[in-house]
């Protein structure tokens, strides 16, 4: 099976309807998952988009009483996060730079069917943050990457990362479980809740699983193009120590106004992917400006440099070829993994910028300098 996503963007038959939401920039880079590691750092790092509340241990009404977000609706006070991507030299690792996130909202039911709102308090995860080959699994075939080339053929989506030279990104794709049990809003695995469609991205939900929300899918393009023109022998790796692309993995904290987003999902039923042709958004006044976008940034609990260049992953993850599964005990010996620091004074400088005299609103590119690619 495959998924139809083409260098062009997401294409869909008619008969579907779907929304592209932008998510201007990251709000945060750093060690933070609430929803596999609450209360504590993270194993590795994470490139975190919308609300500025994210932080160990956010619940739904963190999220939705944040201040601001990074993506487009103002209504979607939601958490979207992928792993850091990493360029590993002989000098050790460099943060590759993105220009944010794209998340579609597809309306992929069965014609037996009603697509539902997310409910309140609903946390997703997919993929094998582990996994160094291919599983065959559904959930597996919902993570894949595509090399961009304006210039050239368009180019299959592949499981790992297949062709890494790429002129105009390299896309991490991650495809969601759209079918809910319509009772549990997390799982001790924070899988079980939700369960795939019989054909992964769209189709029937299991009767175990009856209820089919909305599908999301995340859309994260890398700026590879000025890593590879160093010609020096590296690779790219993910920040959970992965230099195959197959352990891709995607987290999902729903923010959502409930109200809004249903009547979206009912109204909003225009098949070019358009955000502004949904009257609920459009004729509301429910967008977010690019400046406000841009500006939003969440506080960061951890005095570490996930951006580098570093000698070693954050985390003190290490780099396992595969192609069996790698653990969590795979570690750089001898290395220390940073320590949280933030006081509340930090917390409220980071997190409410305007209201604290002296503190930098630099938007994310900004903030991810491109020195080092001077000195290699």
């Amino acid at each position: 099976m495959r998924l139809s996503f083409l260098a062009a963007g997401l294409l869909v038959p008619s008969a579907y309807a779907f929304w592209r939401l932008p998510c201007a920039t990251p709000v945060v880079n750093s060690r933070i998952d609430p929803i596999i590691s609450p209360g504590k750092a993270s194993s590795h790092a994470h490139t975190i988009m919308g609300s500025n509340a994210i932080g160990y241990n956010t619940q739904f009404g963190d999220l939705r009483s944040s201040q601001c977000t990074t993506c487009m609706v103002r209504d979607d006070k939601s958490a979207y996060w992928i792993p850091e991507l990493y360029y590993q030299n002989g000098k050790g690792f460099q943060a590759v730079d993105h220009g944010g996130m794209v998340v579609y909202y597809l309306q992929r039911n069965a014609a037996n069917e009603t697509v539902e709102a997310f409910p309140d308090g609903l946390r997703m995860f997919t993929g094998n943050p582990y996994s160094r080959s291919f599983a065959g699994t559904s959930e597996s075939k919902a993570i894949s990457w595509n090399c961009i080339n304006f210039n050239g053929p368009g180019q299959p989506d592949t499981p790992g990362f297949g062709n890494t030279n790429c002129p105009n990104g390299l896309r991490a794709q991650v495809f969601f479980p759209a079918c809910w049990d319509g009772v549990n809003l997390d799982s001790p695995d924070h899988k079980s809740h939700m369960a795939y469609p019989d054909s992964v991205d769209s189709g029937q939900c299991p009767s175990t699983h009856p209820h089919h929300l909305v599908s999301i899918f995340f859309e994260v393009w890398f700026n590879v193009a000025q890593f590879n023109n160093l010609n020096d022998g590296g690779r790219f790796v993910l920040a959970n120590g992965d230099p195959t692309g197959y352990g891709l993995h995607g987290d999902f904290l729903n923010g959502w106004d409930r109200s809004v987003l249903s009547r979206a999902v009912q109204t909003c039923t225009d098949g070019s992917g358009v955000i502004e042709n949904c009257p609920v958004f459009q004729n509301e006044g429910r967008f977010v400006s690019n400046a406000d976008m841009n500006s939003c940034a969440a506080s960061n609990p951890l005095q570490e440099n996930v951006s580098g260049p570093i000698p070693n992953l954050p985390g003190c993850v290490a780099v396992t070829n595969g192609p069996g599964p790698a653990s969590s005990t795979d570690l750089v010996p001898g290395c220390t993994a940073a320590a949280s620091r933030r006081s509340s004074d930090e917390d409220l400088a980071a997190r409410a910028p305007e209201a604290v005299p002296g503190v930098n609103r630099r938007s994310h590119r900004a903030m991810r300098g491109q020195d080092w690619l001077l000195s290699v």
